[in-house]
């Protein structure tokens, strides 16, 4: 199974076979990224960026108690700028597998 969203992390950490994966990238990435999914100016993708980032770790922080950068939630924290999706899923797998999870 796998769980994405909002405190996927926090809710599943007690599982016996629970792998965690935060992605991140650099401002620019997502910038160009979420300009060219929506059509948006850059300046009006950075300010949605920005306004969603805020309330999601305001979520994290108020309801959850902890701070989703803090890479020690994770087993492992993935640079969206430097892997194509399915290298990036390849990457996860090899680790699942070098744990004896898969």
């Amino acid at each position: 199974v796998i769980i994405v969203g909002r405190g996927a992390n926090i809710i599943s950490k007690d599982l016996p076979k629970g792998f965690h994966v935060r992605l991140v990238a650099p401002m620019e990435w997502k910038i160009a990224r979420i300009a060219k999914i929506t059509g948006k100016k850059p300046k009006e993708a950075e300010k949605i960026i920005i306004e969603k980032s805020a309330a999601r770790d305001n979520f994290y922080r108020e309801y959850m108690k902890f701070d989703p950068a803090d890479p020690v939630h994770y087993d492992m924290v993935i640079n969206n700028a430097r892997y194509a999706s399915n290298e990036a899923a390849g990457v996860i797998e090899a680790a699942m597998i070098s744990r004896g999870l898969v």
